[in-house]
């Protein structure tokens, strides 16, 4: 190689050494592993790619993990320069006080995993792992609140699941350092650092049915002194070393500090006292437990029992000021619970349960303990803690749910920790119930948010529910969004726990929630065990539903209409039709269009296939009560009107249902309580909506021709029969007739028919009100410019274009409230900005604007818009800012 190329590699390398792939890759350890001879070792590989279109990526076969293979992409913070110069003082500042040691601002940011996939397959071997779990930890620990420091010493037994282990990984804080390892015998134990992670070299070889015991001696500043009296445990699970996969083992901790201040932790007490200004307990958890933790600062104690069980509750200085009566009943709840729960799930599974308050926005369980965020308890008057009651009441049975799922039974991997979380929502809202006979309502009241955040766009156009299924655990959170983890793990997995409820039938569920816990007290478990065991327990197939609502992703769009008649015998009979839509999003690629013009097209991408989709949904029709009807028919009577309840079975694209009726129907929903996975739209009582769902439906399909009929039909379309909705206003049905029209238009653009596509647009734009157009300005803009380019107008593309423009950077409005409220709503816009980038990068690029090129480009493909054809086009130059 000549010198050129010997001085570029030189450069990359030393960029590789600065990267946060290489210190995330392993290689470290996996070199330290092959130097000992460990045979696991074999094998190991990783990557680094460059990406035309889509940066930098990471590929890492790795014998030692869960998952060998993964593909993974380090996506950095978006940071401006101020932003820059402010994190690096910040950085500066905790650096000197012992705090964020192992962070560096290049590793700010998101990774992504495209791709985490094991060799195991059908009657294969186990997947890969750590190479040992521990079997118990004994840590003899020093608070000292006055210094912010943690410092002890933690004696871990391992044990190995493969011969020839010589290395043991451990993960712990960044700000904890581990300042020496030794081994059973008291020698010291080689070890070096990357980040969380240190690699400690054993003596010898560790083979299967052998143990060994580390001793490591660790400090950090891992306390925060908050207000006076109270400190924050800055992380509750790394403030000691870990090691293992699963990392479930018994506990013998003992912890000391200064008797100024309390501190409060989990287990049951063994012995405890006090020597010279010192505080002392010794506390055991005798069940595989996932960690242990504590709180420390100033303390007013509750104390109560549930039989055998010892109760303390602990509130902090912060909100200590609460009045006694308020106090007791969050004991009085915290007891309530565990009766609930032991009903629903078997007896408690410890001696005592410790909960605390905590100075953090976040509640979490360990056994036999439990930490409320404060903001939990925190009131400003009466009123504030009597309206907070219900929110209150459900975090509480939240966090302790998880003493049975999350604690005594375990999940196996990141893919099965949703069945933790999922089954404590579910369990809050069977406690809400259960507690003053709300019925179903408290599934509704929860799932009344999941609609929205499960709807939310992300910046390619798909929705939060279709950046994976629950079974993704912890990869949903990712430079897409922040979001997706809570709303799919929290609100999607207890709303799929109801279905399922549903599914079997709720007492035999619950019956069998109890058995599974049972029999599989002290272990993880997989998603796959858990729906084998629902299966076994309730003799019902399962494959269709787990398939879709557990390892798939999608939200049918239910449309229903019904009528309803007298029969010959005078009664009444509704009859009606359902018919399924899957959800969608859109994908955007530039096209040469007749006569080597420019055209940005759409293609749909269905989120599930609806011929497959199956749902249980409760219907609810109101009807007038006979005047001879003294008693009422139904599950419910108000006044002269009865109800029926009922459930139906969907299946498929569409299906018919028929029902009698003891009186005159006046109102039918389908999923009145919004407790089902779907999202359902009376036709009847919205032509409109659901026939320009349709035109999409049958767009797709390819029969243009019938799209472009229903669409007319619902510009057609009258008014909704009195009482069905609340009546709209002329401006109301204006805007609705007026978004149809835009429908309209970019499908005459598709196939080609350009004059009928701006006669469309035209009569779009006069049936708008006045007001209205700033907020469909991306519409109008994309069909615009379509218009313009399609006929060789690039400077009036780039003109249309003006509202994309001023959202990708160049100058704005005016901050006064209602521009920045248009904006907003232009931001939430996501899938018609991604086809408004792509046109502005065919319009900047042909105008001869490299500078707003490069913006668009880049914004085009991280919205996942082709523009391989631009890129490509005839002509010297190439397109600016593409790689």
């Amino acid at each position: 190689a000549g010198p050129g190329v010997l001085a570029a590699a030189d450069r990359l390398y030393a960029e590789w050494r600065q990267r946060p792939e290489r210190r995330g890759v392993g290689g470290e350890a996996a070199m330290m592993r092959d130097a000992l001879g460990e045979p696991a070792e074999r094998g190991f590989a990783a990557v680094w790619c460059r990406a035309r279109d889509l940066g930098d990526f990471l590929f890492r076969y790795d014998p030692t993990q869960e998952e060998q293979s993964v593909l993974v992409q380090f996506v950095p913070a978006e940071l401006r320069p101020w932003e820059i110069r402010r994190v690096r003082k910040f950085l500066r500042s905790e650096q000197s006080e012992g705090r964020s040691l192992q962070v560096r601002l290049q590793d700010l940011g998101s990774w992504d995993v495209w791709i985490s996939a094991t060799d195991a397959g059908p009657g294969d071997a186990a997947p890969g792992n750590e190479g040992v779990e521990p079997v118990g930890y004994v840590i003899d620990a020093r608070i000292d609140p006055f210094r912010e420091r943690v410092a002890g010493t933690e004696r871990i037994e391992v044990e190995p699941l493969r011969d020839g282990v010589r290395v043991v990984g451990l993960e712990v804080h960044g700000d904890v350092m581990i300042e020496r390892v030794a081994d059973r015998r008291g020698g010291a134990a080689a070890f070096f650092r990357s980040g969380e992670r240190v690699w400690v070299a054993l003596e010898r070889p560790l083979d299967r049915g052998e143990t060994t015991e580390l001793e490591i001696a660790f400090s950090g500043r891992m306390l925060q002194k908050v207000s006076t009296g109270l400190y924050a445990l800055r992380d509750t699970s790394r403030w000691y070393p870990h090691c293992g996969t699963t990392d479930r083992a018994t506990y013998d901790v003992t912890l000391h500090w200064p008797d100024r201040v309390d501190v409060v932790s989990g287990g049951s007490l063994v012995a405890g006292g006090t020597e010279g200004g010192i505080r002392w307990e010794r506390r055991r958890v005798e069940r595989p437990a996932v960690g242990f933790s504590f709180e420390v600062g100033e303390f007013a104690m509750e104390r109560a029992s549930l039989g055998p069980v010892a109760v303390r509750v602990a509130f902090d200085r912060s909100v200590s000021g609460i009045p006694a009566p308020a106090r007791r009943e969050v004991v009085d709840t915290v007891l309530a619970v565990l009766r609930t729960f032991r009903e629903a799930f078997g007896e408690y599974p410890e001696r005592e349960l410790t909960v605390t308050t905590a100075p953090r926005g976040f509640s979490q369980s360990f056994p036999g303990y439990v930490t409320l965020a404060e903001s939990t308890l925190t009131r400003e008057d009466a009123d504030d803690w009597d309206r907070r009651r219900r929110q209150r009441q459900q975090t509480i049975a939240h966090e302790i749910a998880h003493q049975w799922w999350g604690n005594l039974v375990g999940w196996r991997s990141y893919r099965d920790q949703w069945l933790s979380e999922a089954m404590a929502n579910y369990a809050s809202l069977l406690f809400l119930e259960r507690s003053d006979g709300g019925g179903g309502a408290y599934v509704a009241r929860m799932a009344a948010g999941w609609r929205g955040s499960l709807g939310v766009r992300v910046k390619d156009g798909r929705t939060l529910e279709s950046l994976g299924p629950l079974v993704l655990g912890r990869r949903l959170s990712s430079s897409k969004s922040s979001e997706a983890y809570r709303a799919i793990v929290y609100r999607k997995g207890a709303v799929v726990l109801a279905m399922l409820a549903r599914e079997l039938g709720t007492d035999a569920f619950h019956d069998s929630l109890r058995e599974v816990v049972r029999e599989c007290a002290d272990r993880a478990i997989s998603t796959g065990e858990f729906v084998d065991e629902l299966e076994r327990l309730s003799g019902r197939e399962l494959d269709d539903f787990a398939r879709q609502y557990v390892y798939g992703t999608g939200v049918p769009e239910v449309y229903y209409t019904h009528e309803s008649e007298r029969d010959a015998s005078g009664n009444w009979v509704v009859r009606g039709e359902i018919r399924q839509a899957s959800s969608f999003h859109n994908r955007y690629a530039v096209v040469r269009a007749a006569e080597g013009r420019w055209d940005v097209r759409r293609a749909r991408i269905d989120d599930l296939d609806v011929g497959r989709s199956r749902l249980v949904v409760p219907l609810r029709i109101e009807y007038a009560l006979p005047e001879d009807d003294a008693a009422g028919v139904g599950a419910g009577r108000t006044g002269t009107i009865g109800r029926l309840d009922a459930l139906l079975s969907v299946e498929g694209e569409r299906q018919s249902f028929t029902l009698r009726v003891p009186g005159e129907p006046q109102r039918l929903r389908l999923d009145p309580g919004g407790e089902v996975l779907a999202n359902f739209h009376d036709a009847g009582a919205d032509p409109k909506s659901a026939l320009q769902a349709e035109a999409q439906i049958l767009e797709e399909r390819g029969d243009v021709e019938a799209a472009d009929r229903v669409l007319r039909e619902a510009l057609a379309a009258g008014r909704p029969p009195a009482g069905r909705v609340p009546r709209e206003d002329r401006r109301e049905r204006r805007t609705r007739d007026a978004r149809i029209l835009l429908d309209l238009a970019r499908l005459h653009l598709d196939r080609g028919r350009d004059l009928e596509a701006a006669d469309a647009l035209r009569r779009a734009l006069r049936t708008l009100p006045f007001g209205v157009r700033p907020w469909m300005r991306l519409d109008i803009a994309a069909l615009e410019a379509r218009l313009a380019l399609r006929s060789g107008r690039v400077r009036e593309a780039w003109a249309a274009l003006r509202p994309v423009r001023g959202l990708l950077g160049a100058p704005r409005h005016s901050g006064n409230p209602r521009a920045l409220q248009i904006e907003r709503h232009l931001r939430q816009r996501q899938d018609v900005l991604a086809e408004s980038t792509a046109l502005l990068a065919v319009a900047a690029t042909l105008s001869g604007r490299p500078r707003e090129a490069r913006r668009a480009v880049a914004e085009a493909i991280e919205r996942g818009c082709d523009l391989g054809a631009l890129r490509e086009r005839p002509g010297p130059e190439a397109v600016p800012g593409a790689p």
